[in-house]
C-alpha cells in the first residue's frame, strides 16, 4: 500500500519516498553494525516544506498523524541521499486529547445512574474507532459493557451512541449511561463511595521496583502523551453530609501536571481532574524517584474515596 500511494503522490506532482520502520525500537538510535530489523512501511513526502509521513494500514487516523506503532520508532527514509537513520515524530500532548463529562446521581439504595460524554481527538479517537468501527451493535454494547464493569460489577449499559464511527477525522464522540447497583459501601450510618475516573493511573501502571538499572520509556502506556480532562458532577440523597471534604490537589513536573478540583453545592459534588502527560523520552535513572513521587501522588488521588453521614 506504501508503494501504491508513493505512486499515487508522485503522479500528483508530490515527492514521496518510502519509509522503512522498525516499530520495536523506539526512542533512540543506536549506531550497531547490523540492521535495525525493518517490520513495516510508510510514505513521506512534503507539502510547502513540512515535512508528512503517512501509514496507509490505518484507516481510522486522520490525515497528518501516525499511529502509536510508529511514533518514535526507529526509521529509514529509502533514498538515494540517506544515509541516516531517524526517529518518528512523537504527538505532543496537545495532539491527544480526551474530555469527558459525568453526570450521575446516587440514591439511599446506594444505586448509581450515569450519563457519560466523551470527546477524544488523535490517535485517542483513532483508538475507539479501530475497537468498534467493525462490530455489530450488540457487540459494540457489550464490549463498552465490558469496559465499565471493570469499575462496577453489578452494572446494566442502558445506552451508547457514537457519532460518525466511519469517518477518519480528528475528533470523535461518543455517549453511554449505566447503571450500577451498590455503587457505595454502608457501615451502619457511614457510607463510603469510590470516585471513578475512567483515565485513571494506578500503581500498577508504572514500574516501582526499589533499584534500576534502565531508563523508563512511558510513551507507549494508555497515558504516556496526552491531555485528559473528566468533569464530574454527583448528586447525593439530601440527608448524606460529607464527613470530610477533598481539598485541590496541584502537581507539577518535568513530565506533565495534575490538577484535581472541587465544590459542593446543594447536595451536588462537582469533581474536575486534568492530567498532562508528556513522556517524550525515557526517564533517566537519575530522575526516577522524582518520576515515582510524582505518579504515586497522582494513583493515590485517584484512587479517592468519599465518606458520608447519613442523618
Amino acid at each position: 500500500m506504501s508503494s501504491l500511494a508513493r505512486y499515487l503522490l508522485e503522479a500528483a506532482g508530490i515527492r514521496a519516498r518510502l519509509v522503512l520502520v522498525n516499530t520495536e525500537m523506539r526512542n533512540g538510535i543506536t549506531n550497531v553494525p547490523t540492521s535495525p530489523d525493518f517490520n513495516h512501511c510508510i510514505v513521506a513526502f512534503k507539502i510547502d516544506d513540512r515535512q508528512y509521513y503517512m501509514d496507509c494500514t490505518d484507516d481510522c487516523l486522520n490525515f497528518g498523524y501516525l499511529p502509536e506503532m510508529d511514533q518514535g520508532a526507529v526509521a529509514l527514509i529509502v533514498d538515494d541521499s540517506t544515509r541516516n537513520l531517524i526517529t518518528l515524530p512523537l504527538d505532543s500532548s496537545d495532539n491527544r486529547y480526551v474530555k469527558r463529562i459525568t453526570v450521575s446521581e446516587v440514591d439511599t439504595s446506594l444505586t448509581l445512574r450515569v450519563q457519560t460524554s466523551t470527546l477524544r481527538t488523535g490517535v485517542k479517537a483513532a483508538g475507539i474507532r479501530r475497537l468498534y468501527r467493525y462490530i455489530s451493535a450488540d457487540e459494540q454494547r457489550q464490549k463498552m459493557h465490558s469496559a465499565v464493569a471493570e469499575d462496577y460489577t453489578q452494572m446494566t449499559l442502558d445506552s451508547l451512541k457514537f457519532d460518525d464511527l466511519s469517518t477518519s477525522s480528528d475528533t470523535l464522540r461518543y455517549f453511554y449511561g449505566f447503571t450500577a447497583k451498590n455503587a457505595a459501601m454502608r457501615n451502619g450510618s457511614t457510607i463510603s463511595m469510590a470516585i471513578r475516573f475512567v483515565d485513571d493511573v494506578g500503581s500498577r501502571d508504572f514500574p516501582v521496583e526499589e533499584k534500576r538499572s534502565f531508563p523508563i520509556d512511558m510513551s507507549q502506556s494508555a497515558y504516556g502523551i496526552g491531555n485528559f480532562c473528566e468533569e464530574k458532577t454527583i448528586k447525593i440523597p439530601k440527608n448524606w453530609r460529607m464527613l470530610v471534604k477533598p481539598t485541590p490537589v496541584h502537581l507539577e513536573s518535568p513530565w506533565g501536571s495534575y490538577h484535581l478540583e472541587f465544590a459542593f453545592d446543594n447536595s451536588v459534588i462537582s469533581i474536575t481532574r486534568n492530567a498532562s502527560f508528556k513522556f517524550y523520552s525515557p526517564v533517566p535513572v537519575s530522575q526516577l524517584d522524582q518520576f515515582k513521587a510524582f505518579m504515586s501522588k497522582i494513583a493515590e488521588n485517584d484512587a479517592m474515596q468519599l465518606l458520608f453521614e447519613v442523618k
